[in-house]
């Protein structure tokens, strides 16, 4: 008798894609580089993987390329700091929710790069900020996904079936 799991592929089985995956470009966040990235989810047969540095989109060339050479899907989006501007104290420690945002066709990218360019136009270097009501114009295109309940309850209003809760595994299996 044959065991029915084994006559599957890999491919077949998995149904895990990491949608917020960070590059070295999120500097301090992330470690490897966006091509590294691509590489390592088709060494482990992922279907696609979620390329979303915080409040850019700079690794996306370099890792679009290596999944068009490699045939894995990238879904390309950024993490944005959201909040209230005028609470923004020090902006050396922006200690607001985040979000993931994806955009959902050409017009998305457009909103989404807006957004960023908005953002770290009114901060110092290496900082962004998006107000709620910024996020909420922009996301007819977009599809935004956050790890934080309350952040998840204020967007929920503008947002419709376009907002996702995102649950992230940390640390390995059986740790505490």
């Amino acid at each position: 008798m044959t065991n029915t799991a084994q006559s599957f592929s890999i491919r077949q089985v998995v149904s895990y894609v990491p949608l917020w995956t960070k590059s070295n470009f999120s500097f301090l966040e992330g470690a490897s580089h966006p091509d590294e990235l691509v590489e390592q989810a088709h060494r482990l047969a992922l279907p696609a993987l979620g390329l979303c540095d915080r409040d850019g989109v700079y690794g996306l060339v370099r890792a679009y390329t290596k999944a068009k050479e490699l045939g894995i899907k990238l879904l390309y989006g950024a993490q944005l700091s959201i909040g209230n501007l005028e609470n923004f104290m020090d902006p050396t420690d922006i200690a607001e929710p985040k979000v993931i945002a994806y955009p959902r066709n050409r017009r998305g990218y457009a909103d989404l790069c807006q957004l960023i360019s908005r953002g770290r136009q009114r901060c110092p270097k290496g900082q962004s900020l998006v107000n709620r009501d910024e996020l909420a114009s922009a996301g007819q295109d977009l599809l935004v996904l956050s790890p934080c309940p309350a952040t998840l309850e204020s967007l929920a209003p503008d947002f419709d079936d376009r907002l996702y809760g995102l649950v992230a595994v940390t640390g390995a299996r059986g740790t505490s």
